[in-house]
């Protein structure tokens, strides 16, 4: 099988995992960025015209895939609609770009999205191509190293003023250990030397660390959100909740019960690594379009839809000029269709401004 894997890529991000997963799975892969990249990345434009691309290659793909990175500059492909081969896109931080991630979606055949909660929320938008499909672990990256444990919380990522505030406030009872800037591999082995892995969350979503500290060997101590977590794992068999309430309460409790730590952290490493791996992931996307769903393939049509659906998610990107000739195309082709469909925007966006104010942010 040979794949073009297109995204603004960043080291650590979720295409670099999805990299190393298809490099174990298809014959044949092409890696494009529109970012300044690894030597094992193909330069592109953020506008790349993948029509154009396709043929600048004897040897066709058989599907292409697009992983969101969010950062900037955004890789925003031409004339994926055109293309005769399936196209998909992991659509990454639904919690944070909702807004032009279900607009977007109908610019592909097939779109996964990575938080739960965002799929029927899009699907009552009127998506027919969208499913879940959370994110995972890297069973080489993040293994245990069997290394002394020599912090008793461990924590990798960036800390905010709340995070930080948090943390101090514990750091007053229990020893947290937090890093920031690290490599997969250095974050890896600051969970293999902690007893617990503590997560926050930053909108309640179900994030990369969720996995990350459960593969490296560390019991996970996961902030208490719904996001489909109970429905990959068991709460005290492969990880603990805490609330941001119990926080120390939870972290002394398992300190203190190193064999029910160690049962637990156990457990959730052994089936982290054999159900939850970017492997898995990139696996079940290519069964769910070669096995399952191939009649869906190629339903786009260049309709008012179409160039308005463009437009909002260009002009939530900051292209404004971009968007407006999409918005313009629209209403040629049908202006009351182009304004019922933004006053149906404006209320999904009060819909998901509420919402968004009912979750803890951290």
């Amino acid at each position: 099988m040979r794949v073009f894997l297109l995204s603004n890529y960043n080291p650590a991000s979720v295409s670099f995992y999805v990299k190393r997963a298809l490099e174990k799975i298809a014959d044949d892969l092409k890696c494009f960025s529109s970012k300044i990249i690894e030597d094992s990345w193909i330069k592109c434009s953020e506008d790349i015209d993948v029509v154009k691309l396709i043929e600048s290659y004897e040897k066709k793909p058989d599907f292409i895939l697009f992983v969101e990175c969010n950062s900037p500059p955004f890789l925003l492909p031409k004339n994926l609609d055109k293309v005769k081969i399936p196209t998909a896109w992991w659509a990454i931080d639904n919690h944070l770009n909702f807004r032009w991630h279900k607009e977007y979606a109908n610019y592909f055949d097939f779109v996964f999205f990575a938080q739960k909660e965002y799929v029927p929320f899009a699907e009552r938008y009127g998506l027919k191509n969208v499913r879940w499909l959370p994110l995972a672990c890297d069973a080489e990256i993040h293994k245990d190293y069997l290394i002394e444990r020599i912090y008793d919380v461990g924590f990798v990522g960036y800390l905010n003023s709340k995070r930080g505030k948090l943390f101090s406030e514990l750091n007053e009872h229990v020893n947290i250990k937090n890093f920031q800037g690290l490599n997969p591999y250095e974050m890896a082995k600051v969970y293999s030397q902690s007893k617990i892995g503590i997560n926050i969350c930053a909108r309640e979503d179900l994030n990369m660390r969720t996995f990350e500290v459960m593969s490296s060997g560390a019991m996970l101590l996961m902030q208490k959100i719904d996001a489909g977590i109970l429905d990959l794992f068991t709460e005290g068999e492969h990880f603990v909740f805490h609330d941001l309430k119990n926080t120390q309460e939870q972290i002394k409790r398992y300190l203190i019960n190193s064999d029910e730590r160690n049962r637990i952290a156990e457990n959730g490493k052994i089936f982290v690594r054999q159900n939850h791996t970017y492997v898995h992931r990139v696996q079940q996307i290519l069964n769910s379009i070669f096995l399952y769903d191939s009649s869906k393939q190629k339903t786009n049509t260049r309709n008012y839809k179409f160039y308005v659906q463009l437009g909002l998610t260009y002009s939530k990107l900051k292209h404004k000029e971009t968007a407006k000739s999409f918005f313009s195309l629209s209403k040629k082709k049908n202006a009351s269709g182009y304004y019922l469909y933004r006053l149906r925007y404006i209320l999904f966006y009060c819909i998901e401004k509420y919402n968004k104010l009912k979750k803890v942010r951290f």
